[in-house]
């Protein structure tokens, strides 16, 4: 399956794309997308209808007046086409391993309580948050059954900044690189 399935949504827009599923032709099977949030039981069917130009390609668009009440979040996608129902239904998974979209939250509804960060972001701020913590000394002592361990925290923390930072970065559209200097300057 060949699909122009975007990686990011926008909730509120009218989602448009298409797909091109090879030995399934449009007017004889119906080809439906599923996207589950991660972490909840949210999902979201869409039925593509049967392209234009007609043989294995088809077209997907949902309103904006459906894609408004979406929640935001990164969902895990599938697609499968079916023909038939009840017992002669036919069913087939088309879309190998499926993929993920990040589905943005609607700004027009938004309200205070609209946390529109991804994932990515929300640890990264975790993270500086605990390296803030940390300071000044960077370290943490660990005592267990008597036997004390100075454990350097901050440069593990120091490391997963740096990688979250690189996502945060690749999302807003900037390099994933991340420079860092070490010693002084």
């Amino acid at each position: 399956m060949n699909t122009s399935l975007p990686g990011t949504l926008q909730a509120g827009d009218t989602w448009a794309w298409d797909a091109t599923v090879n030995d399934y032709p449009s007017d004889t099977w119906t080809l439906k997308f599923v996207l589950h949030l991660r972490g909840s039981a949210s999902r979201i069917e869409i039925t593509a209808t049967a392209a234009a130009e007609g043989g294995d390609n088809y077209d997907v668009e949902v309103a904006a007046v459906y894609t408004k009440d979406y929640p935001q979040g990164t969902y895990d996608w599938t697609a499968y086409v079916e023909k038939g129902s009840g017992g002669s239904r036919e069913r087939y998974t088309v879309s190998d391993d499926g993929g993920t979209v990040r589905i943005l939250a609607d700004l027009e509804t938004a309200d205070a309580s609209t946390d529109t960060r991804t994932d990515a972001q929300k640890i990264l701020d975790a993270i500086d948050v605990a390296i803030l913590q940390l300071a000044p000394s960077g370290t943490a002592i660990l005592s267990i059954n008597g036997r004390s361990v100075t454990y350097k925290r901050s440069e593990e923390l120091t490391r997963l900044r740096a990688y979250y930072s690189g996502i945060v970065s690749k999302q807003r559209g900037g390099s994933p690189l991340v420079r860092a200097q070490f010693g002084s300057a």
